[in-house]
C-alpha cells in the first residue's frame, strides 16, 4: 500500500505537473521553429502574443483535466488553502 501512495504522490507532484510543462515549452518551441521556417529568420516578436495565449489555454486546459480550476478561484493570493 505504501508503494501505491508512493506512486500516487509522485504522480501527482513529479509526473503530471513535468508532462504539462513540458508541453508548453515544447509548443513554444514549435511556434518558432515554425515562425523560422516559414519566414527564413528568428522573429520572436511574435511570442508576444501567441505564446502567452497559447500558455494560458494549456494551463487551462490541464487545470480542468485535474480538477484543479476550482481550488484557484477566490483565493486572491491571500495564502488561503482550499
Amino acid at each position: 500500500m505504501d508503494f501505491l501512495n508512493a506512486f500516487v504522490a509522485l504522480s501527482n507532484f513529479v509526473l503530471i505537473p513535468g508532462i504539462a510543462y513540458g508541453s508548453q515549452l515544447a509548443l513554444g518551441a514549435l511556434g518558432v521553429t515554425l515562425i523560422y521556417g516559414i519566414l527564413r529568420f528568428s522573429n520572436f516578436a511574435h511570442g508576444d502574443l501567441v505564446i502567452p495565449v497559447l500558455g494560458y489555454l494549456c494551463r487551462s486546459f490541464t487545470d480542468r483535466a485535474s480538477g484543479a480550476a476550482h481550488r484557484h478561484r477566490g483565493n486572491h493570493g491571500a495564502g488561503v488553502a482550499h
